[in-house]
């Protein structure tokens, strides 16, 4: 393991990888966000089922391969793992790349150089998102240097809400290995603690510094969908401190918990709203 470099703030201020944004697509994200997704760190997006989270992930992958001037972070690769989500929506991302290619026709963008550069990789288990984090993804950001883009993760939660070990309540609590199910060596360098949210948080935190530490060495933004989950009691609410006072009538929160709330940099939750746009933006809309 190489020595963390020492650098100056001054050098940090003029570094582009930490000044840098990746632009949403939409200016009033890009606003709340103070210009877009940074380059370092994990960026949730979370939110209800149809809330649109899948739709801004397909977004951002696309949005990360156009130029700089377009908002984009240049011509490369995004990574896009699917997980515990169901069969990856690859008519809709074709739908975007061909709306995304004629917006920016004129930068040289195509709706086939766009679908070319998406990588993706379907994961259905806690074991396959670490054996995907800790080598096949990190193998591939060095045999790409400098050419993946950005990592888009959908969704966290899929796959840790799912697995057996923190849901059934008769888990061996044994230390790390293969089971009798097959399962592979997710924890074979400790031993596994006695209770399932111990088990759980372990396993979110050591994620999340896989993130964070592959975002840093390879200044890519990292982008994860997170599911919604009823709330019921709002006394310490996990969106942010002043939730009740902006959202009164939310009543969901993101999924996994406090644990993971701490483990991402920043967090956009989206909600469905019975309500209109504007009659200005819908005309505008049927103009388009």
């Amino acid at each position: 393991m190489s020595t963390p470099t020492v650098r100056t703030a001054a050098e940090l201020l003029c570094d582009s990888a930490e000044t840098c944004k990746l632009s949403f697509g939409c200016q009033g994200f890009d606003d709340a966000f103070g210009g877009g997704v940074p380059v370092h760190g994990v960026t949730e997006i979370c939110g209800e089922a149809g809330a649109g989270k899948t739709q801004l992930c397909l977004q951002l992958t696309l949005q990360a391969q156009l130029p700089v001037e377009c908002g984009g972070l240049g011509a490369g690769k995004a990574v896009y793992l699917s997980c515990g989500e169901g069969a990856f929506p690859l008519k809709r991302l074709n739908q975007l790349a061909d709306s995304v290619a004629a917006r920016y026709a004129d930068a040289g963008v195509t709706a086939d150089k766009l679908m070319d550069s998406v990588l993706i990789q379907t994961v259905d288990s806690v074991d396959g998102q670490f054996e995907v984090m800790e080598s096949a993804l990190p193998e591939l950001l060095r045999k790409q240097r400098g050419q993946v883009r950005i990592v888009v993760i959908d969704s966290i939660a899929g796959t840790f809400r799912s697995d057996e070990r923190f849901t059934d309540l008769n888990a061996s609590t044994d230390g790390g290995g293969s089971g009798g199910d097959g399962r592979t060596q997710l924890s074979s360098s400790r031993k596994r603690p006695r209770t399932q949210a111990q088990a759980r948080a372990e396993d979110l935190f050591k994620f999340s510094a896989l993130l964070k530490r592959l975002s840093f060495e390879h200044d890519i933004p990292v982008v994860v969908a997170n599911q919604a989950s009823a709330d019921f009691d709002r006394t310490q609410h996990v969106v942010s401190l002043d939730a009740d006072y902006h959202l009164p009538h939310l009543k969901t929160k993101p999924a996994l918990g406090l644990t993971w709330s701490t483990c991402v940099s920043q967090r956009l939750m989206l909600m469905r709203r019975q309500k209109l746009a504007p009659p200005a933006y819908q005309q505008h809309q049927q103009h388009q």
